[in-house]
Parts: structure tokens; sequence; C-alpha cells
């Protein structure tokens, strides 16, 4: 598709997630004025998501009285490893059956404008650098701990995707060659000591191993009612293996993002994604990891931040795209 001409100051992005898909049309001033939630449904196939995405779409510009020559383009914010570049979805864990999906072709053929697209946790360190924690630093990791870890990487304030478009992927970085089983499948990745769902499952394991656990009590007597957020309760109540669970997880973020400073040497370090609410129990302990770090430097001084976005981060990941890669400044991406 042809950059978009003089006068098109609008974005239409949207965030395509496991269980929703978010569609918001942004104005000028890089506002929402207008967003629509719907269920992703993704198993109903990906042609199914990208028709009921165009749709609300083609809603949100009626709505708004917006004719497509006021439209920059589309940007889309997808989960899981994709090709920014060819706009193709490689394999999505949280969408089933999304495998080498051309994203950006079937939305540039259907609502008739330039669209590019990432992947949500490196558009999530875009939008972090222009608007949120690390406005105005060259150099910078976000790093998004949740049910899963993942994490994008700004180099002279452009985004880094890498060869392929899977540059960022701190969760699958392995930390023990015979850890326990990862997501991806293999083994000791950073995810499978530090997300959400490692530590349920860690929790889970202990307690059929026969540990006794607050946890099955507030998960109401279910093992598999258990969750990260379970454990942080229990370990405010005094739980012992919760309390040890969360300080292993707490230890090994640290070595991940320690890992991650040494490598590329950021002047900032912005952490988002569910867990880091848990600043205090969680992130923080990690943090203090980082800073006792003194090789090849010493890494005490490295500013490692919460992220300030919130539940937006992605779609204004997606707008800062499509403002790039569409808009008239040539900075690309």
């Amino acid at each position: 598709m042809s950059r978009a001409g003089a006068g098109r100051d609008f974005v239409l992005a949207t965030d395509i997630g496991g269980t929703k898909v978010l569609v918001s049309l942004v104005d000028r001033e890089d506002r929402i004025v207008s967003q629509r939630r719907i269920p992703t449904e993704a198993h109903l196939g990906p042609r199914s998501v990208v028709d009921r995405l165009i749709s609300v779409a083609r809603e949100l510009l009626r709505d708004n009285d917006l004719p497509l020559s006021r439209v920059l383009g589309v940007g889309i914010s997808s989960a899981g490893p994709s090709n920014s570049a060819e706009g193709v979805v490689f394999n999505s864990p949280n969408l089933p059956g999304w495998h080498n999906v051309p994203l950006v072709r079937w939305v540039e053929e259907e609502i008739g404008l330039p669209t590019c697209m990432g992947n949500d946790a490196s558009l999530a360190a875009l939008a972090e650098n222009v608007y949120g924690a690390g406005r105005g630093v060259d150099n910078m990791i976000y790093v998004t701990v949740s049910t899963g870890i993942g994490g994008g990487i700004i180099v002279q304030r452009r985004l880094y995707t890498g060869g392929i478009g899977t540059a960022g992927e701190i969760g699958h970085t392995i930390l023990h060659v015979d850890g326990p089983l990862c997501s991806c499948g293999r083994r000791g990745c950073l995810e499978s000591f530090s997300a959400g769902w490692a530590l349920a499952q860690r929790a889970r394991r202990a307690i059929a191993e026969g540990r006794e656990s607050l946890a099955l009590e507030l998960a109401g007597g279910k093992a598999e009612g258990i969750t990260a957020e379970t454990l942080f309760e229990a370990a405010q109540h005094g739980d012992t293996l919760s309390k040890a669970i969360l300080d292993e997880g707490a230890r090994y973020l640290g070595a991940g993002l320690a890992n991650l400073a040494i490598l590329l040497d950021p002047e900032m370090i912005v952490i988002g994604g569910g867990l880091s609410i848990r600043w205090d129990d969680y992130v923080g302990p990690a943090v203090e990891h980082v800073h006792a770090t003194d090789y090849p430097v010493s890494l005490r001084r490295l500013p490692i931040v919460p992220a300030k976005l919130g539940d937006e981060v992605s779609v204004m990941g997606a707008v800062a795209l499509a403002r790039r890669r569409f808009g008239s400044d040539g900075e690309g991406v």
C-alpha cells in the first residue's frame, strides 16, 4: 500500500489478544476518541477474527462520521511471535490455529488502508518509549511480567525487532539447561521460573507432593484453582511455601533482567504486565538482585521503573508504529 497523504491524521489501532480484541480510533493528538471491545473467539479461526475486527473498525469510522481519507493507516498489536516487516503472525500460543497468518495483507485488502503490525510486547516497548515511562530515553528495554514474560528493545529510539521480527523474547532465554519445562517446549527458560503460570504450577506440584500451604485453602481446596495472586495473598498471611516460591521467582527474574542489562547496556528498563502491580512483593526484590550485580560493571544506578500506560500500552504501541511507518516524518520504527 502507498503511504498516506496529507490530511490523514487519525489512526485505527487494534490489539488482538487471546480473549479480547480492542479496536480504537485515535486522533491527531494521540487521544483515543472511540474504542470497542469484542471477544476474540480464536476457535473460529483467524479469518473470522479479522472479519469481525474490520466490521468494528468500519462502525467506529461511521459513528464518528470519519471518511477513510482522514485515516493515516491501521496499526495492529498481536500476541505471539511475528514478522512485522512481512506482516505475518508465525504462531501464537494464545491464538489456536494461527500459523503463518498474513494478517497485514488480509486487513489491507478488506479495509483499503495501509496496515502494519508488531508483537504486543515489542509494541508496548515502543509505546512506553514514545508516550510513557521511557519517553525521551535513547536506549531502553521493556519487560512485561504477567502470565507469561516478554519484552521489547529500543535502540536509538527505534524498535529493534531483529532479523525475522522476534527479538525481545526475554521470557524464553534459558537460565538453567536442566530447569523446569517451559510452555515453549524447552527447559529452564526465565518464563518457566518467574511467570505467573509457573509460580502457580510450582505451588500445585509442591502441594501434590504433600506440602502444606494456605494457598490451597484460599483456592477453595482445589489445587487447580491456585494462581499467582493466590500465592501473594497467602504469603501476606505468612505462608512459608508461597513466600519461598515467590522469592525464587523474583531471584530468577532478577537474573534475567541482569543478563539483559549486561548484554545490551540500556539506559533504563521499564517493567509492565499484570505482576508489575506487585512491585513491592515481587518486582522490587528482583530489581534488588539486578542492582547487586557488579560484573562487568555495577548496575546499581540503572533505572528500573514501572510502566505508565497500563492496559492501553499495546494499542498505543500500534499507534506509534503506524505513525512512524506511514507518517511524513521519515523516522521509521
